[in-house]
């Protein structure tokens, strides 16, 4: 049976000490997963290129998506944005209600044009706040699987700017984790892009990124870790 690289997935020959393909040492190392983690780690299985196999014996890569994609404050900013303007407008049509309709229409058509302004201002400081991506490193481990954002600085005139004005150019809360045991998950699904893992863990629930080379071998590995439990 072939053995693959944990590091970029080249195959191997059974007597190889370096990887032909990038140069790492790679026999001791197989030989420790392979005799603490036979159950574990499948060595006989090529790992996407940008996944590493972790000395415990689990894997580990660092993703990047644009965070409009990745985020749900988008959507709720949108949903909030929305109701405040019908509020507005139902307060507005209340009050004018004895006066000229037309006059009312107006200011609501003011208000709703408002709202969105607000909105589209909110989510873009929002995001020029991350840089526009969201940066990832996630991990399948021996228990459960995780994710963490990391921050990457960015050289962007115009997200620096926005940065600077809004107060964000500190670390703040410009973060985002999840994790959740094997045991504990509850819904596994894909999406359609294949770059978003998304991870349903009781009352809890987060997603993962990847790479679309990488995306069906992290979903196959943790159903399969799902399932040993």
């Amino acid at each position: 049976m072939p053995n693959y690289c944990p590091h970029c997935g080249s195959e191997l020959n059974n007597a190889s000490t370096f990887c032909g393909n990038c140069g790492v040492p790679v026999q001791q190392e197989m030989s420790a997963l392979t005799q603490n983690d036979t159950n574990y780690i499948r060595l006989d299985r090529p790992i996407p290129e940008g996944i590493t196999v972790t000395p415990d014996g689990g894997y580990q890569w660092t993703a990047s998506r644009s965070v409009w994609g990745c985020l749900p404050f988008f959507k709720i900013m949108h949903i909030v944005c929305a109701v405040l303007a019908m509020l507005i407008c139902i307060l507005i049509l209340a009050f004018e209600s004895g006066d000229d309709i037309s006059a009312a229409l107006l200011y609501c058509g003011i208000a709703i044009a408002g709202m969105i302004v607000l909105d589209l201002l909110i989510c873009l400081f929002y995001a020029a706040k991350r840089g526009f991506r969201l940066n990832m490193k996630c991990t399948l481990g021996r228990d459960g699987v995780s994710g963490a954002e990391i921050e990457v600085p960015s050289n962007n005139g115009f997200v620096l700017f926005v940065q600077l004005i809004t107060g964000l150019l500190a670390h703040g809360d410009v973060h985002y984790s999840f994790s959740a045991g094997y045991d504990k998950i509850r819904e596994l699904t894909s999406s359609s892009d294949k770059t978003k893992i998304k991870i349903g863990a009781g009352a809890y629930s987060g997603f993962l990124l990847t790479a679309p080379e990488q995306h069906d071998f992290v979903l196959d590995e943790i159903r399969i870790r799902m399932n040993r439990k």
